[in-house]
């Protein structure tokens, strides 16, 4: 088959290194589909101009978005939209992004066109190629949160729906009832023979004096980041030579892209840490004023290559999300790698982890559930440690790329 997969216009995609869950995505798919057999072009953003590489049999296009950037700004000052019917939802948002990927794909008998979460371009793609056939992956809930109208108009035109979870999709087909037999769950792939890689038995929960607790992903409010330095501050009364490092960049989501969308009261109340200015103040102050902010390390964006050491030196693992998390990459990760995994009730994470048979679940928000949870877990190393490995068995089984691309195959030629 000859398959188009697009990025979203943004993300760094420079094989063999791309940043970001889902340029690390694509590209872990684009080269997996290569060695079936399969000729596939990967189309994502450059600054000034258009350029192309071939990386190990995969055509890497790159289209430039400097025009797109300067009307995303214009957009941004004079219009003022519906929440359902957000800036970065509109047709005219990255338009000429995906303009000049509708032409260069005309001609060129592409089998799929495959696009994440950008749904704005599958009309301007269906317009200029009206055989060519479109599938939607999303990674969040889009589908379910914009304007009725707007995205079932824009579904019309695609053969395929895919979701990263059952979380995802099963609220799609309630919405969208008639595009039901369409939409499919696709887990995201992860490389778990990496991460698996110089794990053992031994990994988690080693030494119960001085624990490394791991998180990993955004530093932001909806991740929880907040309730996470609360917890710690009980932990770290409890287990004094505790160690908690956080890898990830410090930033809030854009207000539009979850506030905006949403009426559920713990997602509104994360307005109290919006602007960026605000939420960067709150980590400050909090690494000023606590004691327990002594043994809390901030590591910053780390290299996806880099991030086996940490899970691998970890005892337990992290991931208090408050938002609704449409599957939870690094979750997986730390599985593969052999990790005790605490996460929060929110979205997909129950999904990904089943309470007491491949981690443990918390309440959303509750820091103190966190905390005791989280003592408990470390407190019980043989049971953390039994626990951790049949999360580890669920990863290998679940979500290592070999199943996911075989199945993304049959779904491509259903």
């Amino acid at each position: 088959m000859k398959i188009a997969i697009v990025n979203q216009p943004w993300g760094d995609l420079s094989p063999p290194n791309p940043s970001g869950s889902i340029p690390i995505l694509i590209y872990e798919t684009a080269q997996r589909l290569a060695k079936e057999g399969h000729q596939v072009t990967v189309y994502s953003r450059s600054k000034w101009k258009k350029t192309e590489t071939i990386y190990e049999g995969v055509c890497y296009r790159y289209i430039p978005v400097f025009l797109d950037k300067f009307v995303n700004k214009l957009l941004s000052k004079v219009i003022l939209w519906e929440s359902l019917r957000p800036t970065f939802a509109s047709f005219v948002t990255s338009f000429f992004y995906g303009l000049q990927i509708s032409l260069d794909l005309r001609g060129k008998q592409y089998d799929w066109v495959h696009i994440h979460n950008f749904t704005q371009f599958i009309p301007t793609i269906r317009w200029m190629n009206p055989s060519i056939r479109i599938l939607l992956q999303i990674h969040c809930e889009w589908l379910t949160k914009l304007d009725y109208k707007m995205i079932n108009d824009r579904l019309q035109s695609t053969e395929l729906i895919l979701g990263c979870s059952d979380f995802i999709m099963d609220d799609v087909k309630k919405r969208f009832p008639h595009f039901a037999d369409q939409c499919h769950t696709l887990f995201n792939g992860v490389n778990t023979s990496y991460f698996t890689q110089g794990s053992s038995q031994d990994n988690g929960t080693g030494d119960l004096t001085h624990p490394t607790i791991l998180y990993v992903g955004r530093v932001s409010p909806e991740k929880g980041i907040h309730t996470l330095l609360q917890a710690f501050e009980i932990i770290h009364s409890k287990i004094p030579n505790a160690q908690l490092k956080l890898i990830g960049p410090p930033e809030v989501l854009p207000y539009e892209f979850l506030i905006g969308l949403d009426d559920d009261p713990k997602i509104l109340a994360l307005g109290e840490f919006y602007p960026n200015e605000k939420w960067a103040s709150y980590l400050s102050d909090w690494q000023r004023s606590k004691p327990a902010s002594q043994n809390v390390t901030f590591v910053g964006n780390v290299d996806y290559y880099e991030l086996r050491t940490y899970y691998q030196t970890a005892d337990l693992f992290v991931f208090p999300s408050i938002c609704d998390e449409a599957f939870g990459m690094p979750v997986a990760e730390a599985m593969s790698s052999g990790l005790p995994i605490v996460v929060a009730k929110a979205g997909a994470l129950p999904e990904l982890v089943g309470h007491g048979t491949h981690g443990w679940v918390t309440i959303a928000g509750s820091a103190t559930d966190l905390a005791e949870t989280t003592i408990q877990v470390l407190q019980s190393p043989d049971e953390a440690r039994r626990i951790a490995k049949l999360g580890q068995i669920k990863a290998t089984e679940v979500f290592d790329w070999e199943p996911v691309i075989q199945r993304l195959i049959k779904l491509y030629q259903a």
